[in-house]
């Protein structure tokens, strides 16, 4: 997906619009600082994002797939759900990460983070393992 850059917007602004990190954004375009310009496009690769909104688990691999190891994804896909958590003032990675018994690290790899700084008022996407329907047999 690409975004045009609008004068006022910043990587901020573009990241939350389309619930991706700023590095996410960076990353994909080679970029090093925030500085943009209005004008330019931008490449926004939504892949949670647009692949949670998927019908079926065959098509959320042809699209989580583009260009990656196709049964990678198949298992990641198929095996967690993808929420957002907004985060709140005050929290840390850690707090977040032990209320949604994932790690620090996998949190950091989700959203594209380089550090554990996070800012009160973004959008995180958590991943979270799927479990087996369990059937109680009592």
């Amino acid at each position: 997906m690409y975004h045009k850059i609008e004068p006022g917007e910043s990587l901020g602004k573009i990241a939350e619009k389309y619930h991706v990190s700023v590095s996410s954004i960076r990353n994909a375009n080679g970029l090093r600082g925030s500085k943009i310009i209005a004008g330019k496009t931008l490449r926004i690769e939504q892949l949670k994002n647009y692949v949670a909104a998927v019908s079926t688990k065959k098509e959320k691999v042809k699209q989580a797939a583009e260009g990656k190891k196709i049964e990678q994804a198949f298992t990641q896909i198929v095996n967690t759900k993808l929420i957002q958590h907004k985060i709140e003032t005050g929290e840390t990675l850690g707090e977040i990460a032990e209320k949604y018994k994932v790690s620090i690290k996998q949190l950091k790899k989700t959203n594209g983070l380089k550090s554990s700084k996070i800012i009160a008022g973004k959008t995180l996407m958590i991943e979270i393992p799927v479990e087996g329907d369990k059937k109680n047999k009592t």
